[in-house]
């Protein structure tokens, strides 16, 4: 497949993380590990903050209110970060959609 698309996520959809990923701290870098022979992601700090919050299923509304409370950030800046990193976490099977 080639070119650039974009995954739309609503605000009600679920996400969960995806099994079999592991993850592993490199120096200040966190690397996620899936599949095997393993692919390898880094995940920047935001990405992995929205990953590790995914351990049970949650919204985007969800994840805002949740990392609002871990975060001194904005909601509008937290929906941001969701608008952009969730769709490359499922893109990169990290993350999946929950029915």
């Amino acid at each position: 497949m080639s070119g650039s698309y974009r995954i739309e996520v609503s605000h009600t959809s679920r996400f969960v993380r995806a099994p079999g990923v592991k993850l592993k701290r490199v120096g200040r870098a966190t690397a996620a590990y899936i599949g095997d022979p393993p692919a390898i992601h880094v995940l920047n700090p935001a990405a992995e903050l929205i990953y590790r919050s995914l351990e049970t299923p949650l919204s985007r509304d969800e994840l805002v209110g949740l990392l609002g409370e871990l975060t001194e950030a904005s909601p509008e800046a937290i929906d941001r970060d969701l608008q952009e990193f969730l769709p490359q976490l499922l893109k990169l099977r990290l993350v999946e959609p929950v029915e």
